[in-house]
């Protein structure tokens, strides 16, 4: 007969981890912003403006931990914690929202370019025991964004060729 008070349930997470998962209990990363909203009542729509990382840290609780795994991890669980959220007033949110770090202005990205070179790059040919390395110099052109060249010889990465003159 099987003891239910400890042990695990299949593979995945101790018994006890099963019964947080049953008590409203999870690891953090298992609670999304929509999870959270779902617990806060009529208390989501003016909650719905903070970031998922904002509520977790706001709304959280830590609970304890529990193994999970078949390796015996110990994973931290949390509950939403009822008294942080009856301290949530509509001042608390904005002052949350207020001491965001502002998001630095997009830079415009430059258009890729299409850009010619004389290059150089070895060719081994052969065999293990009798190797032979011709050097090749041509044209290529490639666009600026890439990081791949094709050449006579195939594809090289743009990092293994040896750029003798810009064209």
């Amino acid at each position: 007969m099987e003891n239910m008070n400890s042990g695990y349930h299949g593979y995945s997470m101790s018994v006890h981890a099963v019964e947080a998962y049953s008590n409203g209990e999870m690891p953090l990363s298992k609670w999304s912003k929509q999870e959270i909203l779902d617990l806060c009542g009529d208390r989501a729509e003016g909650l719905a403006d903070l970031t998922v990382g904002e509520l977790r840290r706001e709304l959280l609780v830590s609970t304890g931990w529990h193994h999970t795994s078949s390796r015996c991890n110990i994973t931290d669980f949390y509950r939403l914690d009822e008294d942080a959220l009856e301290d949530m007033t509509d001042e608390r949110i904005a002052s949350i929202i207020a001491a965001r770090k502002p998001r630095a202005p997009r830079t415009h990205k430059e258009e890729p370019r299409m850009l010619r070179a004389r290059v150089s790059f070895k060719v081994w040919r052969g065999t293990r025991k009798h190797p032979t390395c011709k050097q090749v110099i041509e044209v290529v052109s490639w666009m600026s964004d890439k990081q791949m060249v094709k050449t006579a010889d195939g594809l090289k990465r743009l990092s293994s060729l040896d750029i003798l003159e810009m064209l």
